[in-house]
């Protein structure tokens, strides 16, 4: 058998810890960026409306949820209408996603689909 560590014995002390110095790393606070992540790179870069829309959404709670939503509306909508209605959520300070959303479909409206009159 091996001996790993040795440690003095503790007396009469209820909930108590003995650790020799050196045996734990101290802990490291590990700053997260959230520019680093595959989000915010997939993200930023396009347009400087878009930047700033994104900055702000980052700082939201539920961040990456946020930012996984406006990436899937920036995919599925084209740019012609994403950037103009990012520009004038940014103006009007629209930061609802929903409502980004709604934006957009106004902006397109006549150019995809077919709106009868009823």
């Amino acid at each position: 058998m091996r001996r790993v560590a040795s440690h003095t014995r503790l007396i009469e002390q209820r909930d108590t810890k003995s650790t020799l110095p050196g045996h734990h790393s101290p802990p490291v606070a590990r700053k997260t960026d959230k520019r680093t992540s595959p989000l915010m790179r997939e993200l930023l870069g396009h347009s400087q409306d878009l930047d700033a829309y994104v900055t702000h959404i980052a700082t939201r709670p539920a961040a990456t949820r946020h930012l996984q939503r406006l990436l899937a509306i920036q995919r599925d909508y084209p740019a012609q209408a994403f950037d103009p209605a990012i520009a004038r959520a940014l103006q009007y300070g629209v930061y609802d996603l929903s409502r980004l959303e709604n934006i957009i479909l106004s902006l397109i409206a006549g150019d995809f689909f077919e709106l009868g009159e009823a």
